[in-house]
């Protein structure tokens, strides 16, 4: 797994890939126009209930706990379309398909999730989780903890040792 920073200073910006040749089993992004914060939300959920296709059921994934201001995924969500400044560029950025962006926000909301449903804001160490970077950034490279990538920004691995997880 790669570290951001680890061999060469990359910016935080989204990498772009070539086109995909085949198509997609999730739903289409948003048109590239700024969308409204409740038309974001509703694209999140909707792209995150899709997830079943590829992934199975999944019992955190549900209408249920999208729309109870008490549960993680509400809480994910509600961070990523009212604070996160990264889900807006990854839905806005038309370089790369709708499957790769779709990949990049589930990526970010399992990130989310993990870090708060395991007492992320006590952690001993933050590793950048939930900053306005790049979730390839989500680590400490010195100690090597946190989201490893590919050299494309797809998640590769995730080492989270002796930082206080609860959970």
């Amino acid at each position: 797994a790669n570290f951001i920073g680890e061999n060469t200073a990359r910016p935080s910006e989204l990498i772009t890939l070539p086109p995909s040749t085949a198509p997609s089993d999730l739903p289409t992004l948003l048109p590239s126009s700024m969308p409204s914060q409740e038309d974001l939300m509703t694209r999140l959920k909707e792209i995150l209930l899709s997830t079943s296709t590829f992934l199975g059921p999944s019992s955190f994934l549900n209408e249920t706990e999208f729309n109870d201001p008490q549960s993680i995924p509400y809480q994910v969500i509600d961070w990523m379309v009212n604070v996160d400044e990264q889900t807006g560029l990854i839905v806005r950025n038309e370089e790369n398909d709708d499957y790769v962006r779709s990949i990049w926000l589930i990526e970010r909301f399992v990130m989310v999730h993990l870090y708060l449903s395991t007492d992320g804001p006590n952690w001993n160490s933050q590793l950048n989780f939930m900053t306005n970077t790049h979730i390839c950034e989500w680590n400490d490279v010195e100690v090597g903890n946190g989201v490893g990538c590919t050299d494309e920004g797809f998640v590769e691995s995730l080492f989270l040792q002796d930082i206080g997880m609860v959970g």
